[in-house]
């Protein structure tokens, strides 16, 4: 019994083909996947598969006829992991970025290792200048400019998600700069009166690096994140694409007060929905969704219409955290009824929730507390819904993004 050769380090929106050999035809044979999680935690998957005729066990064709996935799915085991409490098993490995790959069958076992990184042939360094807080990562040994995005994450703050999503851009060719605008070094720690003249720096900055294309800079932006890349993009022409995960076309407030303006322009606060303060997440998406059935939100609305260049929109229509597809769709209809000149484009998933993001990342955690407000969050959607979601977004916007970006 053998794996067919996986590499022992990739990216982790690689897709893997995992396929076991030599195995008696028919016989059952159970996969497992096990990492470190935080805080002692651990994350682990398992799926039993029953050999073919020719001895094979092959996770790009077969499905499990058990375990934490159905169907069939070559990721599976990395999507479906879900995290436990408690001391890990003995031969978890103590980087969390190393996963161990266990086959066992009829008390045989083999076992492989693999590190899944989020930057490959990267070179990046911490931006601290011009009042900016960020991360700048390029292609190591570009040689020339590159198309550029500018990355945002939502209202956790901070570089955590913008720097993955930056790095895994500069392994595909991409200059990124990810910026922090609340929850960083020496910055507000809460999501309130951000001026969006901030984001227009961050691009005047980005167009005297010699690793920028300046002419060719897009935005990225994930939850209020996407919201905030629609805004910019409708402020600065200079910002030639956009992509939104999971975003609103409606301003929303501050975060968590619900009372305070999320952003301003020019020193004046832009309009926004304002929420009850101290709202949890079931009244955040009641509230959008009151506010989409009522109709007349057109002065609360982003104008969309002015972005300079192609849009994409990706969406869960079983988002928990707010009725993201929806609002997504009204984005779409105000851009075409403006008869909007450049690509538009809204993936929309019918099981996916509120975490859409890259693929191959544990899609299982639902149910969360809010780093900010403390709150406890429902993304909504299936895990295997997400997870779809994920992988087929995640090359669509590659895709897009050359097409938009890359001349």
């Amino acid at each position: 019994m053998r794996l067919e050769p996986l590499p022992s380090q990739c990216l982790v929106d690689r897709e893997l083909a995992v396929r076991v050999l030599g195995v008696r035809p028919g016989e059952r044979v159970e996969l497992s996947l096990r990492n470190l999680g935080a805080n002692g935690s651990f994350f682990a998957a398992s799926a039993t598969f029953v050999a073919d005729r020719d001895g094979t066990v092959d996770l790009t064709s077969h499905a499990p006829v058990e375990g934490s996935y159905r169907n069939v799915h070559p990721m599976g085991l990395f999507w479906s992991r879900v995290q436990h409490a408690g001391p890990p098993p003995a031969n978890v490995p103590e980087d969390p970025l190393t996963a161990i790959l266990t086959v066992s069958a009829a008390g045989r076992e083999l076992a492989h290792t693999i590190r899944r990184v989020y930057r490959e042939d990267v070179t990046s360094r911490i931006v601290q200048e011009d009042g900016l807080v960020g991360r700048f990562c390029t292609p190591a040994h570009a040689a020339e400019p590159r198309p550029t995005v500018l990355v945002v994450g939502g209202s956790v703050g901070g570089l955590t998600w913008s720097a993955q999503v930056a790095a895994l851009l500069a392994c595909h060719g991409f200059s990124s700069l990810a910026l922090s605008y609340f929850g960083g070094e020496g910055q507000s720690s809460e999501l309130k009166h951000i001026p969006l003249e901030y984001f227009g720096g961050a691009i005047d900055w980005l167009r005297k690096q010699a690793e920028v294309q300046s002419g060719q800079i897009g935005m990225l932006g994930c939850s209020r994140g996407g919201e905030l890349a629609l805004l910019v993009g409708a402020h600065y022409p200079a910002v030639r694409a956009v992509v939104a995960y999971v975003p609103s076309v409606i301003v929303g407030s501050g975060y968590p007060d619900g009372q305070s303006p999320a952003w301003t322009w020019q020193d004046r606060e832009v309009p926004f929905a304002r929420e009850n303060s101290g709202t949890s997440a079931l009244t955040t998406h009641s509230f959008y969704s009151q506010l989409l059935q009522r109709g007349s939100v057109g002065d609360l609305c982003i104008e969309v219409e002015r972005i300079a260049g192609p849009v994409m929109l990706i969406s869960g229509r079983a988002d928990g955290v707010r009725p993201s597809a929806e609002l997504a769709d009204l984005a779409v209809k105000r851009m075409r009824s403006a008869g909007f000149p450049h690509q538009l484009e809204h993936l929309s998933y019918e099981d996916a929730g509120h975490d859409i993001a890259w693929p191959n990342a544990p899609t299982t955690m639902n149910r969360f507390q809010h780093p900010i407000s403390g709150e406890e969050l429902d993304a909504g959607g299936t895990a295997e819904g997400t997870a779809y979601a994920s992988r087929d977004s995640w090359s669509r916007m590659l895709e897009f993004l050359r097409s938009a970006l890359v001349t």
